[in-house]
């Protein structure tokens, strides 16, 4: 994925995508990117765009930031490897489950109900919404390695496999066997 969109392995990749709309806030997180002044930021965004966003992201003119559009869902985990760093920085998506099993390091907004995303260190959450947090929380996931190399590491546990759906259907399919009995 990174070779085909000519990402670098210098760059330090954000991956987001999805259905994007403004809830999603992912015109904010390019206000942010475009706010920060370092070339090796790049975000790759994929999934269907509104109208009224694209032109809002478009309007910022940033070259580090890549629209890849609608990709199949058997896709999704092969931008997510791609990633340096997967950001939802808008309301709840499955996605959001899906990165966690993804393995890479998240920066997700806080919502009330969703902390189990939060397997012990794997994610930095947005404490509000705006383009100025996204920035500084961007910058500072950037600036300590300490801080990225921690996320990597909780990241990469046992516990992510949790979220993989097939762990999902198994649970499912024991609870419900479990019923029967």
């Amino acid at each position: 994925i990174r070779e085909k969109y000519d990402v670098k392995e210098s760059d330090f990749l954000l991956v987001t995508g999805g259905k994007i709309d403004r809830d999603k806030n992912v015109h904010l997180l390019v206000e942010a990117i475009s706010a920060i002044e370092d070339k090796n930021l790049r975000l790759m965004i994929f999934g269907n765009i509104s109208p009224e966003v694209e032109s809002i992201i478009d309007g910022f003119g940033d070259d580090r930031v890549i629209k890849v559009g609608w990709i199949p869902s058997n896709r999704v985990y092969d931008f997510m490897y791609a990633a340096d760093l997967v950001v939802f920085p808008g309301l709840h998506s499955v996605m959001w489950e899906q990165a966690v099993a993804a393995r890479v390091p998240c920066l997700f907004s806080k919502l009330k109900g969703f902390e189990h995303i939060d397997i012990g260190g794997n994610a930095v959450f947005f404490e509000n919404r705006s383009a100025d947090c996204y920035r500084n929380v961007i910058l500072k996931v950037l600036k300590d390695q300490e801080l990225y190399a921690r996320l990597k590491r909780c990241a990469s546990t046992e516990r992510a496999d949790d979220f993989l759906y097939s762990q999902i259907a198994k649970r499912v399919v024991d609870e419900a066997f479990i019923n029967e009995l």
